[in-house]
């Protein structure tokens, strides 16, 4: 089995990456993260659940194979820091805290890490 030849760039796994089923499954694939992260992500206004869409393109380290992107909060002001959270000097209500002498009351919101978790059940499911 020494005697094995296998081309580089193999020209088969080119054409399989390239080719438009495997658009259509990177698509599926993206669209179930979508809708997972749809049902994860916090529903106060509903605003940072519609503004998840999926993107596929062609890509990847030489432009040789489609990648799918999920995007969400593209638009809002808060979609990065609900995501990766943030400090704030403002209250539950959203009213500015008083100041210390030294410096301001900070508070600490925690990232809610809904991308992570789509991505921890996309990996359970297959």
């Amino acid at each position: 089995m020494d005697d094995i030849n296998i081309p580089k760039p193999n020209k088969a796994i080119a054409q399989i990456l390239m080719s438009p089923k495997m658009a259509r499954i990177m698509r599926l694939k993206a669209e179930a993260a979508k809708v997972r992260y749809q049902g994860i992500v916090a529903k106060r206004t509903g605003r940072l659940g519609a503004s998840a869409r999926v993107r596929v393109f062609i890509g990847g380290y030489k432009a040789d194979r489609w990648v799918s992107q999920l995007i969400v909060g593209d638009g809002l002001r808060y979609g990065a820091s609900h995501e990766f959270g943030h400090e704030s000097e403002r209250d539950d209500r959203g009213r500015f805290v008083k100041r210390r002498k030294k410096s301001p009351i900070r508070r600490k919101q925690e990232a809610a890490k809904d991308l992570k978790k789509v991505l921890a059940s996309l990996r359970a499911s297959s």
